[in-house]
């Protein structure tokens, strides 16, 4: 039986998951926009704050609904878990978005516009994974793909923080420059492992329901 069966007691969790991705997805979609091009910045991190307080209110709702149903306990673990991860996740993109109304940087570095998209190919296959909680697939194809994107990602963050440090001799604006991208970079590399915890979550919840 697949996990959102119209049989199972989880399948009314089904439309509040797919909000929850729905919202992660667009946070996402805003933060690689900004991320390739820092015009009107300001105002899609400030759309990514407010989409962060809608997934927070959507996590409430679940826990809530979750305390009214009927589950068998290691269902009610898997849909706690990617509740929290979803909640984490999209804590970390707001993370990334506040920072960079923060720092007042005058542009974007290549390296941050290429882990912004890295971070939303991995968000298009977290959609199509949590779809295969509804069609009873293994979803196997997207967790390799994860992997994959996860892999370059840490190769994309090496270089990019190598790039900070060989750089000559800096001036004082320069070099609280180069700490304000090293944080940046940080907060982007959290965000990456964030969503690769929700797949990993959603994989091992298919796995228990193969």
């Amino acid at each position: 039986m697949n996990y959102f069966s119209l049989f199972s007691p989880a399948f009314e969790f089904r439309v509040l998951f797919a909000r929850h991705c729905a919202i992660f997805g667009e946070a996402v979609t805003l933060l690689q926009a900004v991320c390739a091009d820092y015009a009107e910045a300001s105002a899609k991190c400030q759309r990514i704050q407010a989409l962060a307080a809608e997934g927070n209110a959507n996590t409430h709702e679940i826990d809530r609904q979750l305390s009214l149903t009927l589950i068998k306990p290691v269902d009610r673990q898997g849909i706690c878990d990617l509740n929290r991860a979803f909640e984490e996740a999209l804590k970390a993109v707001k993370a990334v978005a506040v920072r960079i109304r923060l720092y007042g940087l005058k542009e974007p570095r290549s390296a941050a516009k290429d882990l912004a998209s890295t971070l939303r190919e991995i968000t298009g296959e977290i959609e199509r994974l949590l779809s295969q909680l509804e069609t009873k697939g293994t979803g196997e194809e997207s967790r390799a793909n994860i992997r994959r994107l996860r892999n370059e990602a840490d190769m994309l963050l090496l270089v990019a923080v190598g790039e900070l440090y060989e750089t000559g001799p800096l001036d004082p604006a320069q070099l609280l420059d180069l700490i304000k991208w090293a944080q940046l970079f940080d907060r982007i590399e959290e965000a990456i492992d964030r969503a690769g915890t929700i797949a990993e979550v959603i994989e091992n919840v298919l796995l228990r329901n193969v």
